[in-house]
């Protein structure tokens, strides 16, 4: 019951000073900031198994069509940087001027 009402009471002050949503922040004040889809359950670096260190990347090409390679992992991002769609069951390399 004490969670409910200081729940309650958080909101009545959010309506009553007109705050936004933390969606409109990022999309407004922060639009730089990645936030991954809602159809991506999985994204980051990756790692091969067999061979130790070694990443998926996309070896510098931006743009399609690009060849991909096992480069040495760098847990930078960019180029080792990947998202799997839920829908689509396709893993997708995030372009460079997303993540900028």
């Amino acid at each position: 019951k004490q969670w409910y009402q200081r729940r309650v009471r958080g909101l009545e002050i959010r309506n009553k000073l007109k705050c936004k949503s933390f969606k409109w922040f990022l999309e407004n004040v922060y639009p730089e900031m990645e936030v991954p889809s809602k159809d991506y359950i999985a994204h980051g670096e990756i790692r091969n198994m067999g061979e130790s260190n070694r990443c998926i990347d996309n070896l510098g090409g931006w743009k399609p069509p690009s060849r991909m390679g096992l480069y040495a992992c760098h847990s930078q991002g960019g180029s080792q940087y990947w998202q799997f769609d839920k829908k689509t069951s396709e893993i997708e390399r995030v372009e460079q001027a997303e993540r900028s």
